[in-house]
C-alpha cells in the first residue's frame, strides 16, 4: 500500500488521490482490521511526501517558480529530507500507536 500511494502521490495531487483511492483502498483495509483513522493517516503522509519527490513532485515546482531555482537543484537539496519521511513513513505503518496516541487521547478512536 506505501508504494502504491507513493507512486499515486508522484503524479497526482493529493486531493483527488484521496477521493479516488480513499473510497476504494479504505474498505479494504478495514476489513482487513486496520483502524480506519490510522489508514487516512498513512495515506496522507504517503501522497504528501510523493508531491515532493520526482519525476512530476508538484512542490518542487511550486517551489521552483517562488525561489526561482531550478528543480534539479531543489530536489537534490530535499533528498535529506526524504530520506527522514521514508523513515516517518515506515515507522507510522508498523507501529499504529504512534498515530493513533493523540486520537484516541480526544476520544476520536477507541
Amino acid at each position: 500500500m506505501n508504494l502504491l500511494l507513493f507512486i499515486v502521490g508522484m503524479f497526482l495531487d493529493a486531493g483527488p488521490a484521496i477521493i479516488i483511492l480513499g473510497p476504494i483502498l479504505g474498505p479494504i483495509f478495514t476489513s482487513l482490521g486496520v483502524d480506519p483513522v490510522h489508514f487516512a493517516i498513512v495515506m496522507v503522509v504517503n501522497l504528501t511526501v510523493g508531491l515532493l519527490t520526482p519525476p512530476m513532485g508538484l512542490v518542487l515546482f511550486a517551489t521552483s517558480a517562488v525561489s526561482g531555482l531550478r528543480v534539479e537543484t531543489i530536489a537534490r537539496a530535499v533528498m535529506p529530507f526524504l530520506a527522514v519521511e521514508f523513515l516517518v513513513i515506515l515507522l507510522i505503518t508498523y507501529i499504529p500507536a504512534i498515530s493513533l496516541t493523540l486520537p484516541r487521547l480526544m476520544g476520536f478512536v477507541n
